[in-house]
């Protein structure tokens, strides 16, 4: 382990954080700005800003070049190449802090709230509800390695 200096001041206090290829990200809980620190490169950028929709709850995703942010029953995503937005369907019942996660290509979101569990099938367009947890979970962290 080593000391990185980063400069945080450059980030809102109210972010919620994921990382993929080699960087961290960072998503503004008020304002839905998007901001990016690659260790090779060092400093944070703001690279998106805007959402659909007007805060986070509490996880993102990051997959293959998008970035996934949820609120409530509301899911969306931004093309970090392009920067444009776009809102995937409903999900099945509101959800508060619930967990956002990415394995092996394929998005789920966990708990908030709840035992519930979904999975985003892209082909079709629409959340399917998949065996759901022992228990309710809220403010779970899940990775996938």
């Amino acid at each position: 382990w080593e000391r990185m200096d980063v400069d945080m001041d450059a980030l809102p206090l109210t972010c919620w954080f994921c990382a993929g290829d080699g960087c961290f990200f960072a998503l503004d809980y008020y304002s839905t700005a998007v901001y990016r620190f690659c260790p090779a490169v060092g400093g944070w950028e703001h690279i998106a800003t805007t959402a659909p929709i007007d805060r986070w709850d509490h996880s993102c995703a990051y997959d293959r070049g998008h970035l996934y942010g949820t609120f409530g029953d509301r899911v969306q995503s931004v093309n970090l190449s392009t920067g444009q937005w776009e809102e995937l369907p409903r999900l099945s019942k509101y959800r508060s802090d619930a967990t956002l996660c990415v394995v092996d290509g394929r998005l789920f979101i966990i708990g908030g709230g709840t035992a519930s569990v979904e999975e985003y099938v892209a082909l079709e367009q629409r959340w399917a509800s998949i065996p759901e947890l022992p228990i309710g979970v809220t403010g779970a962290a899940a990775v996938a390695l």
